[in-house]
């Protein structure tokens, strides 16, 4: 399982911090996944809580092969990140990361903030894939 990674921002001491997804953050984690479902390619098609549910719950197992991480700042949630771990199609070992989904609040966006949310997002999952 990846570890919590805390880092100081200057100069107003706001912290950001990237952890694994919790029980607790479902209800939040699903009303930014409803947001990010809203402005996506495929917002034709009905949000299913259902299956939020379902990949929430696989996510944040200990012995899995995906992750759900959170990006917090100013101790909410504004983002968030999930992957899964496995074969490469087409080849007869190794294994790769497949990121599903990279969500940043809109409010954050086009913001310096939001491009290191993204990163120590992307620094989280690597270090999650190196360690599996």
């Amino acid at each position: 399982m990846t570890k919590t990674t805390c880092h100081t921002i200057k100069p107003d001491s706001s912290v950001i911090c990237i952890r694994p997804a919790q029980s607790g953050d479902r209800a939040m984690l699903c009303e930014l996944g409803r947001q990010e479902h809203e402005e996506s390619l495929f917002c034709n098609l009905t949000f299913s809580e259902t299956k939020f549910n379902d990949i929430f719950a696989e996510g944040i197992q200990a012995d899995t092969s995906s992750l759900g991480l959170v990006a917090e700042y100013q101790q909410q949630l504004v983002g968030f990140m999930y992957c899964t771990l496995g074969k490469y199609f087409i080849a007869q070992s190794g294994l790769i990361v497949s990121v599903n989904i990279t969500y940043i609040k809109q409010n954050l966006r086009q913001t310096l903030l939001s491009g290191k949310l993204a990163l120590r997002l992307v620094h989280a999952i690597r270090q999650w894939a190196k360690d599996n």
